[in-house]
């Protein structure tokens, strides 16, 4: 049976003042880095993350935004990337 797939994102107020969805960023163990973003990538492709310390963590599941907190930890048990 396929298991159910989760994108975690965080909803961040960035620079110009407007709050975004931005994917959370995971470290190479799978966990989720404490208050860190991706923005974007740069010219080799590589993902440019940032420090957000506001905001909450949001789960993506087939089109549909379900909540997971503030705190990463909490955030974990559904985070898939």
């Amino acid at each position: 049976m396929a298991q159910s797939k989760f994108t975690s994102y965080k909803y961040v107020k960035l620079d110009d003042e407007i709050w975004r969805y931005k994917k959370a960023a995971f470290s190479s163990n799978g966990t989720i880095k404490p208050n860190v973003v991706i923005v974007g990538k740069d010219t080799k492709e590589k993902p440019i993350e940032l420090m957000h310390a506001e905001g909450k963590y949001v789960m993506n599941h087939n089109r549909a935004w379900l909540d997971a907190g503030t705190d990463p930890l909490e955030a974990q048990p559904f985070a898939a990337h």
